[in-house]
């Protein structure tokens, strides 16, 4: 059987934050039946499960890890340098990491191939490619995010929109018509999910479980994740939807599971990060030997009230083995208690240790202002160096008071580790540094401006000068013009502050019509800002010799429409105008004009023509005044151009 990988980075750089609350299930995203892998804390990778193919094996060495995911039995890791490690089952190539592949940002792992989001927002693909799952699209840019299902992959662009390739027999590859505006995706077996920015969800391709039919109503979605035929979505109350199949309870989500900060679907099991009583849990690490001439102190900062008793503990190996030799302790500078009082051991080689218990009331007395220093000391004859390896250490541990700045029933402390919660992580949810003013919202979204995207630096979300008019995008990509200028996103090669792909191209060579009119006046001969190949290309009727010359600016220029009709005199003659004398001039022009005869010139010939007509009412020809008859004006209109005709 053929199984799903749902890959998730964890670890995002806010370690600090979770000794704050106990969590209650720690994992990362189950990709599939064979393996599961985790990223610890301290950015080390931790591995279980069926190992049959080295897919646990952590590479000796490997460093500091950003990222996981897993593949059906080969394992992928960003590491701190941005490159990628790879280890298990590598049959098709799927642990061939490319040579000179760096700066890799996220990667995703489906059956037998990886995917590796980079830098500068492209994809790189490699691993077994039956079904062309690995042929990245050309010209494929700007990418946000990557997700890998069972044979096919994913991508979210910058531009909101959605891209996927590979096995495609189930639909799972026909991004909907029309989709845009997605923030996340996520791909399982068989079927392909999308998180909208309006929180809702579209799901598109096997559906034989129902795992694409969304809960009517479903709505304020923050993740979502897709199992090997099943879907999770957590919402933004911190609770968990999940629909599709439920075979084995994958989606049997446990009741009262809240509030959760996480979400990973696995083929036929579900897995969810979430928040219980909030506990402190501080250490000092090591301040080093302690003896009589070296006492040991450490500051506890940013205590929140305790709700129940504080425990202390402190842990040393030192010179502790008479009655006279022990620890005295000090809280706050005021003595609290002596410790290791005639342990009966020197430099043991498991450390002493002690738990003091701080009731309630006084713990909060002494933290008052949220601070708590610990001081240690020893009497004389404690010596600091006959313990080569002697150690100090302080640790504090308590449940805090529930702090809801915003009253809405999640504890602080777990809603900053929710998705968008706490966009500039200094630990207070953003509705309450909005609401406190210590953050700004001028767009009322419910985003510190701070976190939002301002190009140009003037204080105010890119989002917010576009809505208000206050910059100009007329590439709709949400940022404005003169960013995309100036970061050389979009092309401006007349200057004049609009993008060229929002300018009219008509040929599409890439340079605007205005730009290359400027440059080439001659390009518009009728001065009507259009470009005359374009016009013509449109209409060929407008150059009737097909000279690419429009047929009113020739005739503007060359006087080659004798009559003024608008077509040239060429083109009236090829189309069976009367040219008997063939000089290319309608013989229409050349008797309105006086040459009656037809020989090029006005002479005696044309001037016995028109006596010979001398009063005659309506005259076939010699009216070159056209009132109705030959006389004096006709004859000082045949003589004035008396020659040869121009």
């Amino acid at each position: 059987m053929k199984l799903l990988n749902a890959s998730m980075k964890v670890g995002s750089g806010n370690a600090v934050r979770l000794p704050r609350h106990a969590l209650a299930l720690l994992a990362a995203s189950i990709a599939t039946l064979a393996s599961t892998n985790a990223l610890r804390g301290d950015t080390a990778v931790a591995c279980w499960g069926n190992n049959a193919q080295g897919q646990c094996n952590v590479p000796a060495g490997l460093g500091p890890v950003t990222a996981v995911a897993a593949g059906a039995f080969h394992t992928v890791a960003v590491k701190g340098d941005a490159t990628v490690a790879c280890w298990g089952l590598n049959d098709e190539g799927q642990c061939n990491v490319p040579v000179g592949l760096a700066n890799v940002t996220a990667v995703a792992a489906g059956e037998y191939h990886t995917v590796a989001l980079k830098g500068d927002a492209t994809v790189a693909c490699w691993g077994w490619n039956g079904y062309f799952q690995c042929n990245v699209p050309a010209g494929l840019a700007n990418v946000t995010a990557v997700a890998a299902g069972d044979l096919h992959t994913v991508a979210l662009k910058g531009d909101a929109t959605v891209a996927c390739w590979g096995y495609d027999a189930e639909g799972q590859c026909n991004v909907p018509a029309g989709l845009a505006n997605v923030t996340a995706v996520a791909a399982g077996y068989r079927h392909t999910v999308a998180l909208k920015g309006d929180a809702t969800v579209a799901c598109w391709g096997l559906n034989d479980y129902g795992q694409c039919n969304a809960p009517a109503g479903l709505a304020n979605v923050t993740v979502v994740a897709a199992g090997g035929n099943h879907t999770v979505a957590l919402k933004g109350d911190a609770t968990v939807a999940c629909w599709g199949r439920n075979s084995f309870g994958e989606c049997n989500v446990p009741a009262g599971l809240a509030p959760v900060t996480a979400v990973a679907a696995g083929y036929f099991h579900t897995v969810a990060l979430y928040c219980t009583t909030p506990t402190l849990n501080r250490s000092s690490g090591n301040l080093g030997a302690i003896g009589s001439a070296s006492p040991r102190e450490f500051t506890f900062t940013g205590l929140p009230p305790a709700a129940a008793s504080a425990a202390l503990t402190i842990r040393a190996r030192s010179d502790l083995n008479l009655a006279t030799e022990f620890l005295s302790v000090r809280l706050n500078g005021t003595p609290y208690t002596n410790i290791f009082v005639d342990t009966g051991s020197d430099c043991p080689a498991t450390a002493d240790e002690v738990t003091l218990t701080i009731p309630t009331k006084q713990f909060n007395a002494l933290a008052t202002t949220g601070t708590l220093t610990v001081r240690l000391e020893a009497p004389s004859g404690v010596s600091a160096t006959q313990c080569p390896d002697g150690l100090c250490e302080i640790a504090l541990f308590y449940q805090s008071i529930p702090v809801d700045c915003n009253a809405n029933g999640i504890e602080d402390s777990c809603e900053v580790l929710m998705p968008g919660r706490d966009c500039n992580d200094n630990g207070v949810p953003d509705s309450c540094d909005i609401a406190s003013g210590y953050a700004t919202d001028i767009n009322s979204n419910g985003r510190p401006d701070s976190c939002e995207y301002d190009c140009n630096g003037n204080g105010l979300p890119d989002s917010y000068e576009i809505a208000q008019g206050l910059a100009l995008d007329c590439n709709a990509n949400s940022r404005p013009d003169s960013c995309d200028i100036a970061s050389g996103t979009s092309a401006d090669v007349d200057a004049n502050s609009v993008p060229d792909s929002c300018q009219l191209d008509c040929n599409q060579n890439l340079l605007p019509d205005s730009y290359e009119i400027a440059q080439n006046p001659a390009r518009d001969c009728n001065l009507n800002g259009a470009l005359d190949s374009c016009e013509i290309a449109a209409n060929p009727a407008l150059d009737c010799n097909s000279n690419a010359v429009i047929d009113s600016c020739e005739a503007a220029q060359t006087g080659a429409d004798c009559n003024n009709n608008g077509v040239l005199d060429s083109c009236e003659i090829a189309s069976g105008a009367q040219d008997k004398d063939a000089d290319g001039r309608l013989d229409g022009c050349e008797i309105a004009l006086g040459d009656f005869n037809l020989d090029g010139q006005i002479s005696a010939a044309d001037l016995a023509d028109l006596l010979g007509l001398w009063g005659f009412p309506n005259p076939p020809f010699g009216d070159l005044n056209g009132d109705g008859a030959i006389g004096g004006a006709d004859l000082a209109l045949l003589l004035g151009r008396w020659g040869p005709l121009p």
